[in-house]
């Protein structure tokens, strides 16, 4: 190897300064060269020229050598065994072990670096450069930091070597090395002065597969070892990088989920304030618009029955629950022929009964409903035994509720997905009498009962009127056929939801429960009811314009089309501000915590730049890419978080969701794999990415 006419500059703001000036040096095959010079003298320039490092020179260099440049910062795996630290340069067990017999090392074999002396690390070093099989060996000041008898060591080492390789030493220790060197020099007026040399015997050994300078090849086995070496070096900075990459997880988890319609708070809001009821009725009805709130008014037409409520439910598979409605004016609308038709035969002579007046008075409905003849002050009477199912009002806490300012009205619902309905406390209904309640109306009954707790109501009998007004003198011209003329309905808590709504005091029953039990205090068939409303409360992580634009096509109607409306038409403006103003708020709070886990990523980094920055020279010093080590110690790294954070995410979500229960009465999120799955690709992406681009502008 030669150096021929080396011209080295530095470019500074205010002014050059030449370094090396028509500088020459030929190197033998082997012997100890020495380089003295003061500092700043351009020694370590020097060494930089000849690995090839600095690339900024005028001259020719003209290399058949493969070179090792060991610098003058010892670097090394600090956590990692003498042996490891060997292994990242070569694979060959006898190799190693033929070195540290020859050096005095065996003993020190599984020790691990961060224990041993400075010369002991030197010596390290100095075996790890030369099971890279190098000829020219460069050493910068390999003295330095050492006691004398370390110091003494590493000099008969150096001298060993020379005698098969060729060793370049700088130093200041120009009495230590002087025994060493063959060949010494100093930097003197920007070249290289010839202080000393010995004569060298050529000596006959094997150069071949060194004529040219040769990357080291690497074989996939290989790099997958140094990284599993390199995972071993950072056991500490692993569970950190961990901790770190699952919190980064999680906050992602969190933010997929918050963005996307099945997020539980959306899912809360979304029952709250209606937006996911579907209200129904008949095509030929009036909506009247008052202050935002509909209101419907019906006067003749066409009704649904039960049957096509079950189609309906059949063809719509996110229908979560449902109530129905009918009303006296349904059955109280005046028949005007038949009215005609009875004064015409009155006018005859013929007498009816208070009954009879009823029937032809009336739409022909009565046949579905008990018809009762009564007497009171007021005089002979007749009408009809039916329930009101639109609501009930609850029968003995009625006026304490009025008088706290609270509403005693439930609104009945069955259930047909009761999973979609979470419970706070409670299980359940088993029977047809036991029902959920929503958190809110529990609290208001619990505060008029004066409980302590919410697990008090579970078990509470409440009573509800089913009917209107219906006085003693009614009741006691019931049919004897009744038996039980009692024509409340009285149901059991089994269960408390979480999912409250502003309208509605909403109680759940079993599907076809709040029917069946009416019928029988009402002792109608069921099937032969006329609705003129249904009510839909469908999934609430699904979109209900979609399902509200398919109803109609799903559903077998009585005539081919009927209104629609949601309880977004029912929502007050300042409510649905509120909707978004939460919403913003969650995506601000999400956005924070992926900053703040984006940033302690960061510093982890930039804490551990220095180390991160030895180690990638070393990786790079033993011929593999660190982008590459890092890039596999990463995707490992990825794949044990992952693991952990979905068994984690998994048992910890219910868990979290149970205080936030407790606390709060809702439920904050839920456990979706999707959402996981998308979130977890993020973090693999943005983690790679960003320790690529680390590695790549950071650590040079």
């Amino acid at each position: 190897m030669k150096l021929i006419g080396i011209n080295k500059t530095y470019h500074n703001k205010h002014n050059d300064v030449c370094v090396f000036q028509n500088l020459n040096l030929a190197f033998p095959d082997h012997g100890c060269i020495t380089i003295y010079g003061e500092s700043g003298s351009g020694k370590t320039t020097l060494f930089q020229i000849i690995a090839g490092l600095d690339k900024d020179y005028e001259g020719v260099i003209e290399n058949n050598h493969k070179i090792e440049y060991l610098f003058q910062e010892i670097e090394l795996f600090e956590n990692l065994s003498v042996y490891d630290n060997l292994l990242f340069a070569n694979l060959d067990n006898e190799k190693i072990n033929h070195l540290l017999e020859k050096f005095d090392m065996i003993e020190l074999k599984n020790q691990k670096v961060k224990k041993l002396s400075n010369g002991e690390k030197r010596r390290v070093q100095i075996m790890r450069s030369l099971l890279n099989e190098p000829d020219l060996l460069l050493m910068d000041e390999p003295s330095a930091s050492l006691d004398q008898k370390n110091a003494v060591i590493v000099c008969d080492m150096i001298k060993q070597l020379s005698k098969e390789i060729t060793v370049v030493i700088t130093t200041h220790d120009e009495a230590l090395f002087d025994d060493v060197a063959d060949i010494s020099y100093r930097i003197e007026h920007r070249s290289l002065e010839l202080i000393k040399e010995n004569s060298l015997s050529q000596l006959d050994h094997d150069r071949k597969g060194h004529e040219s300078v040769k990357k080291k090849e690497i074989d996939k086995k290989n790099i997958f070892q140094m990284s599993a070496l390199y995972i071993k070096a950072h056991k500490l900075n692993m569970v950190i990088s961990i901790i770190l990459l699952f919190c980064f997880s999680f906050a992602s988890y969190i933010g997929f989920y918050y963005n996307d319609a099945s997020g539980e708070k959306q899912k809360h809001n979304v029952w709250n304030y209606s937006t996911n009821l579907i209200y129904t009725f008949p095509n030929d009805c009036e909506i009247i618009v008052q202050d935002v709130i509909k209101s419907v008014t019906c006067y003749e037409y066409d009704l649904f029955n039960l049957e096509h409520l079950n189609k309906t439910i059949e063809k719509n598979k996110n229908v979560v629950a449902y109530a129905l409605e009918w009303d006296s004016a349904i059955y109280h609308g005046v028949d005007h022929e038949s009215l005609d038709q009875m004064w015409k035969e009155r006018e005859n002579g013929k007498d009816f009964s208070k009954i009879e007046e009823l029937k032809n008075s009336f739409y022909s409905h009565y046949d579905v409903f008990q018809i009762i003849e009564f007497k009171n002050e007021d005089g002979n009477h007749a009408t009809f035994i039916h329930p009101e199912i639109s609501y009930l009002n609850i029968k003995d806490l009625s006026n304490k509720l009025l008088l706290q300012g609270k509403s005693q009205r439930a609104f009945p619902y069955e259930m047909v997905q009761p999973e979609k309905i979470p419970l706070l406390i409670g299980n359940y209904p088993k029977e047809d009498h036991e029902v959920i309640i929503g958190n809110d109306f529990a609290e208001d009954i619990m505060a008029v009962l004066e409980y302590e707790n919410k697990e008090q109501l579970i078990g509470t009998k409440l009573d509800f009127y089913t009917g209107g007004d219906y006085h003693d003198d009614l009741i006691k011209n019931l049919p004897d056929s009744w038996g039980n003329k009692d024509l409340h309905l009285h149901v059991t808590v089994s269960g408390i939801t979480s999912y409250e709504n502003v309208f509605e005091n909403r109680m759940y029953f079993k599907r076809n429960a709040l029917q069946s039990t009416i019928a029988d205090i009402y002792h109608y068939d069921v099937n032969e009811v006329k609705l003129h409303a249904e009510k839909f409360l469908v999934d609430p992580s699904k979109d209900t314009q979609s399902i509200m634009e398919k109803l109609n096509e799903n559903s077998p109607l009585v005539k081919d089309s009927y209104h629609i409306f949601n309880g977004e038409d029912n929502v007050y403006i300042e409510w649905s501000g509120k909707i978004n103003q939460d919403q913003k708020m969650m995506k601000q709070i999400i956005a924070v915590l992926l900053i703040i886990t984006i940033i302690f990523l960061m510093l982890h980094r930039f804490f551990f730049k220095k180390q991160l920055k030895k180690e990638s020279h070393i990786i790079k010093q033993c011929g593999y890419s660190p982008i590459k080590v890092e890039a596999i110690v990463n995707l490992c790294l990825c794949i044990i978080t992952g693991l952990l954070s979905f068994v984690l995410m998994m048992g910890c979500i219910p868990l979290l969701n149970k205080a936030a229960l407790s606390i709060l009465n809702r439920s904050v999120l839920d456990w979706s794999f999707i959402h996981f799955v998308y979130s977890f690709l993020f973090v693999v992406v943005i983690y790679e990415i960003g320790t690529t681009l680390y590695l790549k502008y950071f650590i040079k």
